[in-house]
């Protein structure tokens, strides 16, 4: 929280920054253990429904959730009501989508739909490639550049693939429905923003092979200590930088 990324953004009103909020909060409900209320399955079920409103491109980590929220319903006390509860919130959320945007554009669709609220030709996938390995290295916007204590995320992608760790679905799952979303668009840089805007979204899953290595480097893994903080420095010095910016 006190390098870049979070910091940056973490005093607007930017959609990804409610988006990581409430997507730690879901993952939370999802990965802890059940107990005999099921009012934080309901409360992440209107988070996740509440996400697209956000942005449209939150829409596909909205589904992900949502799909874990239905595998998360199996293993609650009472789970055909909790399903039921849940398809009534989801048929609500959707009739409240749609009024809302056909009041406000009169489109059904809003800005959901290509040529509504950006070019209809917004999506590119033949940049994708190049917007992804930009993300992270491009000279001005990339996360490493920015904020070079994300490396020990590449680190504990590394140890979780060499221990198997069923974790590592679940990173993958949000990155392809965070960053690789992002990365669609033909605007991936967003120049006119502070740097990696739109890494911003991914950081759930960014930070949990970041945990792996960090725990790993608690055991006494002296050389992977002294990398985190090198770049947990690199990263303060971005801070101080921005700080002494005028706007």
């Amino acid at each position: 929280g006190f390098s870049p990324l979070l910091f940056l953004y973490s005093n607007q009103l930017y959609p990804g920054i409610f988006a990581v909020a409430g997507a730690l909060a879901v993952l939370v409900v999802l990965t802890g253990p059940v107990r005999k209320g099921c009012a934080k399955v309901f409360l992440s079920s209107l988070v996740v429904i509440a996400l697209p409103m956000l942005h449209p491109r939150l829409l596909p980590l909205a589904g992900f959730l949502g799909v874990g929220i239905v595998l998360r319903i199996r293993s609650t006390p009472h789970p055909l009501f909790v399903a039921k509860g849940v398809a009534a919130m989801a048929a609500i959320g959707l009739a409240g989508h749609v009024l809302y945007h056909n009041h406000y554009s009169g489109d059904i669709w809003g800005p959901f739909k290509p040529g509504n609220a950006w070019e209809a030709n917004v999506i590119d996938f033949g940049d994708l490639p190049m917007a992804l390995c930009g993300q992270w290295l491009d000279a001005k916007i990339g996360l490493l550049n920015n904020s070079p204590i994300y490396v020990a995320t590449l680190v504990g992608v590394v140890a979780m693939v060499w221990r198997r760790d069923r974790l590592l679905l679940l990173a993958i799952g949000l990155y392809v429905t965070t960053a690789c979303v992002n990365a669609l668009s033909i605007d991936w840089r967003f120049g006119y923003c502070l740097p990696s805007r739109f890494m911003v979204t991914p950081l759930p899953a960014l930070l949990l092979p970041m945990a792996v290595t960090v725990d790993r480097a608690l055991r006494g893994n002296i050389p992977l200590v002294f990398v985190l903080i090198l770049g947990g420095c690199l990263g303060w010095d971005g801070i101080r930088e921005v700080l002494s910016l005028t706007e």
